[in-house]
């Protein structure tokens, strides 16, 4: 069971308000959180359609109540490895329109996938279904932290193994895709994106906490298991500088 952070609200409010994507498929969501990508995509633009993919039965279980009675919103109940089936769902073919721009969502879900699950065979899959022009975003954790190592023998210990891929080998993962500025960079250093000026989800964490009028690359718990990060410890204060993140573009 995993529960993720807001990058990926923070990644479709940015696509939702600089390319006006307003079809995301949300890969490996993870547990609901407040601020998730239905929620922030369908505050930028009402009519924004999403499509959540988990195969943990406790995350379908709490992802079907929050989105019972939202439309725009389904859930699909899939491995990331089961591409064909995640774009064959009635989910998909009822809510996402592959020919119109869409944004894939890979955020903190691949370094559950080993090297010998082929990643990158699976990006592929889901790149050659999709039309050109369209978006993959996707974080993983890169080995800079000092607790590296410490971090990948609690997630041994779990059925959650972890694997950690240097900026060079996320950077290959997006094969044919063309990567937008800033490239595959630290969560610190990912482009700040306006959505509004000085606007502010009533209500929402990001209000509450910093403002809700930009997509921050702020440090962020981006592999929230449980004992992967504790309060206060290097890997929770240096997220951002072991998690890296990139949008690429269908050409």
């Amino acid at each position: 069971m995993r529960r993720r952070p807001a990058r990926g609200a923070s990644v479709s409010a940015s696509l939702a308000a600089e390319a006006g994507i307003d079809q995301f498929i949300d890969i490996g969501s993870g547990l609901p959180t407040e601020d998730n990508v239905h929620e922030v995509a369908q505050w930028v633009n009402p009519k924004a359609r999403v499509v959540y993919v988990d195969r943990d039965p406790f995350v379908v279980e709490q992802s079907e109540k929050l989105l019972r009675g939202n439309p725009n919103t389904a859930f699909v109940n899939r491995d990331i490895r089961d591409a064909a089936g995640i774009l064959g769902s009635d989910a998909v073919h009822d809510l996402i329109d592959l020919s119109r721009p869409v944004a894939i969502l890979c955020v903190a879900v691949l370094q559950f996938v080993p090297g010998d699950g082929e990643p990158g065979a699976i990006l592929r899959s889901f790149r050659d279904a999709v039309a050109p022009g369209r978006h993959l975003a996707l974080s993983h954790p890169v080995p800079r932290s000092s607790e590296a190592a410490q971090i990948s023998q609690t997630y041994a210990q779990t059925r959650s193994q972890l694997t950690f891929r240097t900026p060079e080998q996320v950077r290959e993962l997006f094969d044919g895709w063309e990567i937008l500025e800033p490239g595959v960079v630290s969560l610190h250093q990912w482009r700040p994106s306006t959505v509004e000026p000085g606007a502010q989800r009533p209500g929402s964490a990001a209000a509450e906490n910093a403002g809700f009028n930009s997509v921050q690359a702020k440090p962020c718990s981006c592999a929230a298991e449980p004992g992967a990060q504790r309060p206060g410890s290097a890997a929770a204060e240096n997220a951002g500088d072991w998690f890296c993140c990139a949008i690429g573009r269908k050409p």
